[in-house]
Formats: structure tokens, sequence, C-alpha cells
């Protein structure tokens, strides 16, 4: 698992499925963000610190 924190700032599209067209940049501006990566590379959260450790929790120590 990779874990990416302390951004300054991550946008991200709205919603959880592809977007087309005008959709597209219909985005969230999240700031002091996290994102984690599950072992097969795949993003598994995006969003502030509290929201993952009330998903997610606490994630291994490397």
């Amino acid at each position: 698992m990779l874990l990416i924190h302390n951004l300054s700032e991550v946008a991200t599209p709205e919603g959880s499925t592809a977007r087309r067209g005008p959709e597209q940049g219909r985005v969230r501006r999240l700031r002091g963000a996290e994102v984690v990566c599950d072992d097969a590379g795949r993003i598994a959260f995006v969003g502030p610190p509290e929201d993952r450790l009330r998903r997610l929790g606490a994630l291994p120590e490397a």
C-alpha cells in the first residue's frame, strides 16, 4: 500500500464513475489531502486524513 500525504491540493472528479464531455470539468479541490493506492497500484482513497482513518483505519508502517 502506498500513502501520499500532506498534499497542498488534489483535484479529483466528483462521483465514482467515469465522466464524459463537460462533466470532466467538474472536480473537487481538496487541500491537505491524502491519496492511498492499493498493492495493485489502484487508487483506493482520496480525501482528508480523518476520512481515511475512518474508512481504512491506520495503515501499516513501512
